[in-house]
């Protein structure tokens, strides 16, 4: 009687933990669907972020290259500009001397005093 009621009580228990385990295996399963899907959109995002960070290098690096050849042009500009400013300087400084002198010429051609000639 006692081994019966043991036996009995045996089972029943077993069949509660068969269905706590069924239960819990069910859980685990959607726990583990969740988790490879959650894994998959990160792995998929890690990719698409390595794909971006590998263009935004040779962006870089095409961003780099372009500014040093505006420096260069830059700095050619400003050797030109230089040299431009001082042909302009040697220029305006001849035309003031070419206006000083023609004032001068007027001055003595509208003299009234006679020439020697």
């Amino acid at each position: 009687d006692i081994v019966s009621a043991a036996i009995s009580f045996f089972f029943a228990t077993m069949s509660t933990a068969c269905s706590c385990t069924a239960v819990l295996m069910v859980a685990k399963k959607k726990d583990i669907a969740a988790l490879t899907m959650s894994i998959e959109q990160k792995t998929e995002r890690h990719g698409a972020l390595g794909v971006h960070l590998a263009e935004m290098r040779g962006e870089l690096g095409d961003t780099t290259q372009a500014l040093e050849e505006n420096r260069r042009f830059l700095a050619e500009l400003e050797k030109d500009c230089a040299a431009k400013q001082t042909e302009w300087d040697e220029r305006s400084k001849m035309r003031a001397e070419e206006l000083v002198a023609i004032a001068e010429t007027t001055k003595i051609l509208n003299s009234d005093r006679p020439s020697r000639s």
